[in-house]
């Protein structure tokens, strides 16, 4: 009979082999502004691509190099305590169960900025959104294709926005059906000329709210149109907007404050539900942490791809920048990492020790130093109130030489 040892979870202790094969180039303008409670590009930024997993494969290999979702997790311990939110021409937080407002320190401030400049921002629309319709336009879907209703549709497929074009003939028996004016193609059709069966604009997805995941469908203006604060609000539903993820996206693109801050509250409590040591409240909060799991993974799609040698290969594709860290911490969970908390400076870490408790040699020192004056402190009130260095030394379990030695100035 074979004996296996045993993970802190139960599992054997040979690991699965963690994900190798990931496709996710992301997008990220060298510079960010925050303006109107939106986290957008700044004028004048440079557009570049980058793939956040090289960076998450060498943090595998190299202790000195973090995995990048920790960055975040980071992030949301500083600003976590405030609760983002639009007004105006502010930013501005209300902290949880307060009715005060507050500013945004202009040191956070930049730390939120700081971070979209070396990371880009999350994504959360096409996360959210797996499918949406634009309004109806005059158009030709071919050289010699009449004047029609053309819909143009975006669709979430393997993880990949692609793009869907199809036309709709205008009825027959309408006046002037047949002499639609090519100077309009291109306009929005009017609601009274819409063809019977051309969808209506809208979008179709999953949203992860405090109160609960739920499939929507929305008009444009109810969701799809507050990520693109250049647009007036009266054309939110009639725009032609972009593609998701393609470069003319992005230079619209911009999250508000408050939603940003949310997924990354998100991810912390989703990564803390991977975590073994962590103790929840009860059982609904640990019901929540894991719905926050699945649904930050659920718009990660698993493809097939040919390998140089023509073997088949196994791949997965991320759309968006948050789903793509919440499988960085599932993977490194897999092996054994797990998100932590310092005792000392209070910020996440990840490390393979469950019992580690700083999350470096400088937060030891500095936690040691701490505990060794609150000591100090501690013998010389007993001593003040009459207790000899016996007995001081006998309730703080320390030597009485020690002892000795902290109240020998006093």
């Amino acid at each position: 009979m074979s004996i296996h040892k045993q993970t802190l979870r139960g599992q054997a202790e040979n690991k699965p082999k963690r994900l190798q094969l990931a496709d996710i180039r992301w997008s990220r303008f060298d510079r960010y502004e925050l303006q109107d409670g939106y986290i957008r590009p700044a004028a004048g930024a440079t557009l570049s691509h980058y793939n956040p997993w090289e960076l998450y494969e060498k943090s595998k290999v190299d202790r000195g190099v973090d995995p990048p979702y920790l960055d975040l997790l980071r992030l949301n311990s500083q600003l976590g305590e405030m609760f983002q939110i639009r007004l105006g021409s502010g930013v501005v937080g209300l902290r949880p169960g307060s009715n005060r407002w507050i500013q945004i320190p202009p040191a956070h401030q930049t730390l939120l900025i700081e971070w979209c400049a070396h990371h880009g921002l999350l994504g959360v629309l096409p996360h959210e959104f797996h499918s949406v319709t634009l309004a109806a336009r005059w158009g030709e879907l071919g050289r010699k294709s009449p004047v029609s209703a053309v819909v143009k549709q975006f669709s979430r497929i393997g993880g990949e926005w692609k793009v869907l074009k199809c036309g709709h003939a205008v009825d027959p028996t309408y006046p002037g059906a047949d002499s639609v004016p090519r100077e309009l193609i291109g306009s929005v059709v009017p609601q009274a000329r819409v063809p019977l069966g051309c969808p209506m604009p809208g979008a179709d997805g999953f949203q992860d709210r405090p109160t609960g995941g739920n499939w929507v469908h929305e008009s444009l203006s109810t969701s799809w149109g507050r990520y693109f604060p250049s647009v007036r609000p009266r054309e939110w539903d009639n725009y032609d907007y972009p593609c998701p993820l393609t470069d003319e996206f992005w230079r619209l693109y911009a999250e508000p404050i408050d939603t940003f801050l949310r997924y990354a509250a998100l991810l912390d409590q989703a990564v803390q539900f991977l975590t073994p040591t962590v103790k929840f409240k009860d059982e609904l909060e640990q019901q929540e942490a894991r719905l926050h799991f699945d649904t930050l993974l659920a718009p990660a799609a698993q493809i097939a791809s040919r390998g140089a040698d023509g073997s088949l290969e196994q791949r997965w594709r991320f759309p968006s920048l948050i789903s793509a860290f919440m499988e960085m911490a599932f993977q490194d969970a897999l092996a054994g990492k797990y998100r932590l908390q310092c005792g000392a400076c209070h910020a996440p870490f990840v490390s393979d020790a469950y019992q580690a408790r700083y999350c470096s040699e400088q937060c030891r020192y500095r936690q040691q130093k701490r505990n060794l004056r609150a000591q100090i402190s501690q013998a010389k009130e007993m001593a003040k109130g009459g207790s000899r260095p016996q007995d001081i030394a006998l309730a703080m379990g320390k030597p009485v030489a020690s002892i000795r030695g902290w109240l020998k100035h006093w």
